[in-house]
């Protein structure tokens, strides 16, 4: 771990103080911090954020990379050409020409992802125009991403309202980071989901359906597939194909936690079997359906000591045990966990669409009042690996929020332009990305 922290610090020394500048944006000077404490600053905990743009939602942003802390300052880690989507453990910037995500004749042009380093980028073979969709394995050195065009594949009723859902039709590819020329395909056929990599084991996780109407969560390790299991057909998750996964790993484990239908099953040892069943889930299928949401958007998610699950549906958040005791039942749009005793969730108060969303705060052991920690919110979080903190950007006022798992607030940081979260990493444990679009 010291080794993946050393050279994540390298190649934010060596890009700052020469390359990727990126001409043409201010860069800032003299960031003020707020913190609401010294006693616990995290310094070893970095933030990646990027810049939004002007507000008028300018067609060449989100771009840039900067890192920042809790105890201030920031530094420019990777220039404006680039949008980041994430960093592999091995310190490399995974990211997509900046530009790529606008429409052109109402259509996504096909773009590459690129490896970002101190000694510039590699662009990995093979573009795509669906949801980007590029994640690195838990030691840096295995890449996986899917590649095609984004199709339409079914629709689903929000309301009064008919929404069409979106996956990528194309290929899955393995590739190795420091030669992704050497391209492997894993599978081909139309992914609802992105995939996503065991934090142990160097196992893969993936949903695809190929040839037929049935979808299957499988497993790829080394030079080997393994169908896991077959989902109905309302099993992946209708929105936000980047972020809402209905599949996750237990952490440091070779163990995979996935929604089949409304039952949530866990697979380990070679075997799967039924943690909570629909019939459990009733109450997040109710309290869901009560603040006027659907069930078609759909997360699991571990808590970072494995000992919990949040399963999010809709406007709704159950939080079971590994036995399947429910723990508490919260509403809410999942916004993540905030270390291992607290869950962040968007409610919105007054009548939709016109009601104001709220960060809250949910104890996982108290049944008393969440904490509301910001209103008017509409942005995605990140928490630290270590769970010492979470944090968010505020683009108006030109700052990044951190704040302890309970919510009190850790630090206010300006950092001079609108900023919104990428990544965090510590010491303690491998990147994590934002949960939330």
């Amino acid at each position: 771990m010291a080794s993946r922290r050393l050279s994540l610090a390298l190649l934010v020394l060596v890009i700052s103080t020469g390359a990727c500048t990126g001409g043409g944006h201010p860069t800032p000077t003299a960031p003020h911090s707020q913190s609401s404490t010294t006693e616990k600053t995290a310094h070893d905990s970095e933030l990646f954020v990027t810049d939004l743009g002007p507000l008028t939602q300018d067609p060449r942003y989100p771009a840039g990379l900067w890192a920042t802390s809790v105890g201030g300052g920031v530094r420019q880690i990777m220039g404006l050409q680039w949008t980041p989507l994430t960093l592999t453990a091995g310190g490399q910037i995974l990211a997509v020409p900046s530009g790529s995500q606008s429409p052109v004749s109402g259509q996504l042009r096909p773009y590459p992802y690129v490896i970002v380093t101190a000694h510039g980028a590699v662009t990995i073979p093979h573009e795509t125009t669906g949801a980007p969709c590029l994640t690195g394995s838990s030691d840096g050195s295995l890449l996986a991403y899917l590649s095609g065009r984004s199709e339409r594949y079914a629709e689903i009723q929000d309301g009064d309202r008919h929404q069409p859902v979106y996956g990528t039709q194309g290929t899955l590819w393995v590739a190795p980071t420091a030669s992704p020329s050497h391209a492997l395909a894993v599978a081909t056929g139309l992914f609802p989901e992105c995939p996503t990599w065991a934090s142990a084991g160097g196992s893969l996780a993936y949903v695809v359906r190929t040839g037929s109407s049935t979808w299957q969560l499988r497993v790829h390790r080394g030079a080997h597939d393994r169908v896991i299991a077959t989902l109905p057909p309302d099993s992946p998750s209708a929105a936000a194909p980047t972020k809402n996964r209905t599949y996750d790993w237990v952490p440091s484990r070779d163990e995979l936690m996935f929604l089949s239908g409304l039952d949530l099953y866990d697979f380990a040892n070679g075997r799967a079997a039924l943690v909570v069943s629909s019939k459990s889930l009733q109450a997040v299928e109710a309290l869901a359906r009560e603040n006027g949401g659907g069930l078609q958007t759909r997360t699991v998610r571990v808590s970072p000591d494995g000992r919990y699950v949040a399963v999010a549906l809709g406007f709704a958040v159950g939080i079971f045990d590994r036995t399947g005791h429910t723990v508490r039942v919260v509403p809410g749009i999942f916004r993540g966990w905030a270390g291992n005793e607290f869950v962040l969730t968007v409610i919105v108060a007054g009548v939709r669409p016109q009601g104001v969303p709220s960060l809250a705060v949910w104890p996982l052991r108290d049944t008393g009042q969440r904490s509301v920690v910001e209103t008017s919110f509409k942005v995605p979080t990140v928490s630290s690996p270590d769970g010492d903190w979470f944090a968010y950007a505020d683009p108006e006022r030109r700052d990044v929020v951190f704040r302890l798992e309970d919510g009190t607030l850790l630090a206010r940081n300006e950092v001079g332009f609108s900023p919104a979260v990428v990544a965090a990493s510590s010491p303690a444990g491998p990147i994590s990305t934002s949960p939330w679009p």
